[in-house]
């Protein structure tokens, strides 16, 4: 009955590339519908982040609106109360995949004085939980933001990604994994990066291989 969204099962942030899936009927609509609420799903990201992560981790805690700015998310601490719906369980596990370190040459301008973060990681990460921008979010928060996320970066990371020439966040939806809603057979997806992620990977001299 909603033209405008039909079959439209789940979203990726604006500015987020990758793999999605769309459903044909209504059946096949409630059915992917059900998985992703039931967590059966797989989504498999990759981001390019400022600083050096991990080597693996796990981010977990509650994310909720930020009340200074709804339109931002934020971590909110134990302290705060869940029985408003102010705060939801958000869960990320990670692997740092490569690291590179700043060289003048790859920068816009390669005059300019230190941009704040001098390394930055290829990671990859599994969403165990879909919370609106979580892992922007929890990136942001353990010190690793974005390149080219204006929402959850800092100052130093927006310098950085502008002497990068980096123009939205580099975060990719890479593999996503279901039950066809007919055979339930297991299907796997994934969306090669696009020209501007593999582009900057290759000026940092950074693995370019995803599918």
């Amino acid at each position: 009955g909603d033209n405008w969204r039909t079959g439209i099962v789940h979203r990726l942030d604006q500015d987020t590339s990758g793999v999605m899936v769309v459903a044909k009927t209504a059946e096949a609509l409630r059915d992917l519908q059900d998985q992703f609420r039931e967590r059966t799903t797989q989504k498999i990201y990759r981001a390019l982040v400022a600083g050096i992560t991990d080597e693996a981790g796990e981010f977990s805690g509650a994310i909720g609106r930020s009340e200074a700015d709804p339109t931002h998310q934020e971590i909110r601490r134990l302290s705060f109360s869940w029985s408003k719906g102010k705060a939801k369980e958000a869960q990320t596990t990670y692997r740092q995949l490569a690291t590179a370190e700043i060289q003048p040459h790859v920068l816009v301008n390669p005059e300019t004085p230190g941009v704040g973060f001098n390394r930055v990681s290829l990671v990859e990460l599994t969403p165990n939980t879909g919370r609106m921008h979580q892992l922007r979010v929890q990136l942001a928060e353990a010190g690793w933001p974005i390149l080219g996320d204006d929402r959850y970066s800092t100052k130093a990371s927006q310098k950085l990604s502008s002497e990068l020439g980096v123009n939205r966040q580099l975060l990719h939806a890479l593999r996503l994994s279901f039950n066809h809603p007919e055979t339930g057979e297991r299907l796997m997806f994934c969306a090669p990066y696009p020209l501007d992620f593999k582009d900057t990977l290759r000026r940092l001299d950074l693995p370019e291989d995803s599918c």
